[in-house]
């Protein structure tokens, strides 16, 4: 196995909130608690009948359970909704905490602007506005973390996160 597809499940397991341990496995990668099992991310997926990292799509499957006929609905990514994944993370973040229906009327409200579907300009411009708030309560929130941030890694990357916002908010004014 290439070392970039380990470092890719190691981050995978990570981003899912595996746990690393201080113990390694035979073949050098660090070991890791998922879900209840210690699992090895270079050994444990090659074994047939092992636990399948999910996919982030899949992972964002898992997530949603919560929302009406997850089967019946396309799984939607950043590539899928051709957005960059600030813009796609701020948006999942907002409809989480909306009431189920209005996240199924603000995702058809997105959809069909991002389509041009729509039959008014004020559908666009409520779509827009939408995403504004959406993105602006993201900014808020990764501020409010930074403040008391002590990594610099982290806050490298939260300081990232927000100049895309901040791109996404000025192409959205224009």
């Amino acid at each position: 196995m290439e070392e970039e597809e380990a470092i890719k499940r190691i981050t995978r397991l990570l981003e899912m909130g595996g746990t690393m341990l201080a113990t390694h496995h035979d073949c050098g990668a660090p070991l890791f608690r998922y879900k209840g099992e210690v699992i090895c991310p270079v050994c444990s997926f090659m074994e047939a009948g092992a636990p399948q990292v999910p996919s982030q799509a899949e992972n964002f499957a898992v997530e949603s359970e919560g929302r009406p006929s997850s089967k019946s609905r396309p799984i939607l990514t950043a590539e899928t909704e051709g957005v960059s994944a600030v813009e796609f993370e701020g948006r999942r973040g907002i409809e989480q905490t909306l009431p189920p229906e209005t996240r199924d009327n603000s995702e058809i409200a997105h959809r069909e602007a991002v389509s041009g579907k729509t039959g008014s300009k004020d559908e666009v411009d409520l779509a827009k506005e939408e995403l504004q708030r959406a993105i602006l309560q993201k900014i808020r929130e990764i501020s409010e973390k930074m403040r008391d941030e002590q990594d610099l890694g982290r806050l490298k990357s939260q300081l990232e996160y927000i100049k895309e916002a901040l791109k996404v908010l000025g192409r959205l004014r224009d």
